[in-house]
């Protein structure tokens, strides 16, 4: 298959007041392919959120490369860095606070669009009622504001923005965990059908095992910074090689899991 990532040996330090300094990311290697879903899982601090804004291109490694379809994301121009984003988008954890307030929710989805030429205003607007509804919102609340819907609304919302350029990756960093428990189900299998339309890869970042269960079929195990164990997810779970993926395991579920083989892999 098309290798769609690659991280090389990615390392990420933040220097702070005085000199001090923290390895966020040490040594990750990662390798996603096109239609792959995979997993990075740890608990705060792990560092999985920092792989992520250095995959997305939003934080430059101390060290190592990210290649997107074969470009280095490290060395590419601004011109082509902004050409590949319409393909690379992200969904964050918090849907409120990743929406402009003071614009209406079709502006939202459409903005994505608007920078990267998606065509005339009527042609942008088709194309987000039609985003709309493939998320499960209905055409009208493209007038309405954020602050008007619910939480599991607006979390529809960003991934109605993250999908209407047709991205061949979606970095997903804890898209369900402020959400309540019945609309994380609902949101993971709004996920999981997207990806089966669309063939999209996805990196999917959270410190809930099951929930990496459900939707990916590999796992990177983070802690530290660096990577601990790493492979097909049932394998992982059967079989977990460290303590510490094993006190993961150990997490209350945290949504309501769907009947026993109903995920193919």
């Amino acid at each position: 298959m098309t290798v769609m990532l690659e991280a090389r040996d990615l390392c990420k330090t933040f220097v702070g007041r005085g000199g001090s300094r923290v390895d966020a990311v040490r040594n990750v290697h990662l390798r996603l392919e096109a239609g792959q879903s995979m997993g990075l899982v740890g608990e705060s601090g792990s560092g999985k959120s920092t792989v992520g804004r250095l995959c997305l291109g939003l934080l430059e490694p101390t060290s190592g490369s990210i290649v997107f379809e074969g470009r280095d994301l490290t060395s590419v121009s601004a011109a082509e860095m902004r050409r590949l984003r319409s393909r690379l988008q992200v969904v964050f954890q918090e849907p409120f606070e990743s929406l402009n307030p003071r614009m209406r929710v079709g502006d939202v989805v459409g903005e994505p669009l608007v920078l990267h030429g998606g065509g005339r205003p009527a042609r942008v607007r088709e194309k987000v009622l039609a985003m709309l509804e493939q998320v499960g919102l209905r055409k009208e609340l493209a007038d309405d504001y954020p602050g008007d819907m619910s939480g599991g609304q607006q979390q529809r919302v960003g991934i109605a923005r993250a999908f209407i350029t047709d991205p061949t990756l979606v970095v997903l960093d804890e898209p369900t965990s402020s959400l309540d428990v019945s609309v994380r189900s609902q949101i993971l299998r709004l996920l999981e059908r997207l990806q089966e339309e669309r063939r999209t890869a996805y990196l999917f970042i959270s410190h809930d095992i099951h929930t990496i269960e459900y939707l990916c079929s590999d796992v990177v195990v983070m802690q530290n910074g660096a990577i601990v164990e790493s492979g097909p997810v049932e394998q992982v779970l059967r079989a977990p090689e460290t303590a510490y993926t094993q006190r993961l395991m150990g997490s209350r579920l945290s949504f309501d899991p769907p009947e026993p083989g109903r995920r193919t892999r």
